[in-house]
């Protein structure tokens, strides 16, 4: 609490492979995600991640 985020531990990451699949990487588990819905959540969090990267 009050730690950027950058400064501590990731609680999530993720890997889009395509359009249909994405897996993602927590403490104790690694599901894969089907649904449209939340892989179009996870293009979206890597289009505001990559941002952050390009300001820098």
């Amino acid at each position: 609490m009050g730690t950027p985020r950058g400064a501590g531990w990731p609680v999530e990451s993720f890997t889009m492979y395509d359009d249909t699949q994405v897996n993602v990487e927590l403490v104790a588990a690694h599901p894969t995600v089907t649904q449209p819905g939340e892989i179009a959540e996870c293009a979206r969090a890597f289009t505001e991640l990559s941002a952050i990267d390009a300001i820098r």
